[in-house]
Formats: structure tokens, C-alpha cells, sequence
């Protein structure tokens, strides 16, 4: 994920690619307000196919387009960002000057060659989930020790999708006639992501090039809440998921770059109070 000039990565284990970064994050007067984004990246296994059935409304092989006219979706790529006031253990709505950041889950489908360069849109389409926040934090943030504050997918606002729309139209017979319902629709409780302290695979494999860059104690967790089959580590989430804090107005709540152009990175106990 690239956010205003800056790029972080992630780690590759047992050939799945799991990896985040968080940008936003300021304290005043006790309120810290940070946005968060986790990103993983996870083949597609088609065959067999992801869940379908009858319900799914499947269209039949002579009545879909030749199979060449499909998208062809090779990989999927899961982020996820949002805006957070800790003060108040709430989203908060964020800004980078000019545009708003929306607190939302993404699942990319790109194709083979894609090289995750948002400016190549010809090679990737999009599921976006909108997160909205009306109670506390979700409660799976206090079942999980390490998971200080989660919010879920609240269908509050309705998920949608650039995947099968003229020219990313895909396979209905792998896919469906609705890739939003087979993701969200029917896995609607299943969404959410999570803040809190890394997992040791994360800090053994992240942490020491964090420290090479200078950037000691910046090092925080985090979790995607998922449906099962897309889960990697962990029954109900990608577990591996690493995040770092950045500098955020508290007047404003705009993100704040340096004299170069970058963001400014803030500590862990700036983001958050850990004990």
C-alpha cells in the first residue's frame, strides 16, 4: 500500500505473502487518531472453486461470454484502512488534504502480471467493504489477548464492486453472477479488522528491517477479520499483519508530511498507550 509518497511491505511465509501498513496517528490530550491499513496477499485456489451453489444464481456455460473475454483473476489482495480515535475508541474521518480516507476493507483481484501498481487499472478490480462504527469496539477485540481495539462490518453501508463490470467481467461458473454476494453478502458477520501488538512471527521476520530503517518501537499488529476460506493462519483471520503509525493534525485530522514529502512515523505508545 503507497500512501503519500511512502511505501511498506511485508513478509512471505510458506509461500503466502502476508504483510500491512498503518498510516495516520497523532496524540493530544490523551486521543490518538490513527488510520490503520493491513494488506495480505493469497493465491486464488478455482478448482475447486470458491463456495458456489444454486443460490448463487451461476450462469450456464452456453450462455456466458467465451472464456477468453473473462477477466482473468490470478491473485487476491486483501487491505484494509480506517480511521481511529483511541480517545474515544471510535472510527474517526480522516483526510490526506485534499481527499477523504474512508475507513474500509478492499479486496483486490488482480491478474498475473499485475505488479500492485494502483495506476495500472487495466490488471486489477475491486470489493470494497465500508466500515462503520455506531457502539463500542467489536468483541472479539477482548477474546484475543494481543487484539486491544477491532471494529467489524456492520452493513451499515452496502459493499460494492468494480469486478463485473465491462471489461471485468468474470467467470460465472468459478465466480457466480455476483462476486459481492459470494465474498460479503453471505459472509456479512465475518469482516472486521483489529489493532494491537504483533505476532511474534511478525516482529521475528518485521521488526529487524524496521529497526535498519531507523524505526525503533514503531513497530505495531494487527488482524483481518475474514470467512474462513480465505483464512490463512487461523480459523476466522489472517493472524500475521503488521502496522506502523504516522503523524495526523489533531485540528484538522489530516495526515502530515515532512519537508520532503513523507509522512511523519510516530512511535507505538504514540499510536496507542501500551503498557
Amino acid at each position: 500500500t503507497t500512501t503519500g509518497g511512502t511505501t511498506t511491505g511485508g513478509t512471505t511465509t510458506g509461500g503466502t505473502t502476508t504483510g500491512g501498513t498503518t498510516t495516520g496517528g497523532t496524540t493530544t490530550g490523551g486521543t490518538t487518531t490513527v488510520l490503520i491499513t493491513g494488506d495480505t496477499a493469497l493465491p486464488i485456489d478455482t478448482s475447486p472453486p470458491l463456495p458456489t451453489g444454486d443460490t448463487l444464481g451461476l450462469e450456464t456455460a452456453d450462455t456466458a461470454p467465451p472464456p477468453n473475454d473473462y477477466f482473468p483473476a490470478e491473485n487476491l489482495f486483501l487491505e484494509a484502512q480506517l480511521g481511529f480515535d483511541a480517545g474515544v475508541g471510535q472510527l474517526a474521518e480522516l483526510s490526506d488534504g485534499q481527499d477523504p480516507i474512508t475507513s474500509q476493507i478492499v479486496l483486490t483481484l488482480g491478474t498475473a502480471s499485475w505488479d500492485q501498481d494502483p495506476a495500472n487499472t487495466a490488471e486489477y478490480c475491486v470489493i470494497v467493504i465500508p466500515l462503520t462504527q455506531e457502539t463500542g469496539p467489536a468483541a472479539w477485540a477482548g477474546q484475543l489477548q494481543r487484539i486491544w481495539w477491532a471494529v467489524d462490518y456492520t452493513e451499515v453501508e452496502a459493499a460494492f464492486s468494480s469486478c463485473g463490470a465491462p471489461g471485468y467481467e468474470l467467470d460465472p461458473l468459478v465466480w457466480g453472477d455476483d462476486i459481492v454476494e459470494i465474498f460479503v453478502g453471505y459472509y456479512s458477520t465475518d469482516w472486521g479488522v483489529g489493532l494491537g501488538e504483533p505476532t511474534p512471527l511478525i516482529v521475528s521476520e518485521i521488526e529487524p528491517a524496521f529497526i535498519k530503517a531507523g524505526l525503533n518501537n514503531h513497530l505495531l499488529g494487527a488482524r483481518l477479520a475474514v470467512p474462513a476460506f480465505l483464512s490463512i493462519d487461523s480459523a476466522d483471520g489472517i493472524e500475521d499483519v503488521w502496522a506502523i503509525g504516522y503523524e495526523v493534525d489533531p485540528v484538522t485530522l489530516e495526515l502530515v508530511f515532512d519537508g520532503d514529502g513523507f509522512l511523519v512515523p510516530l512511535e507505538k505508545t504514540e499510536v496507542y498507550p501500551f503498557p
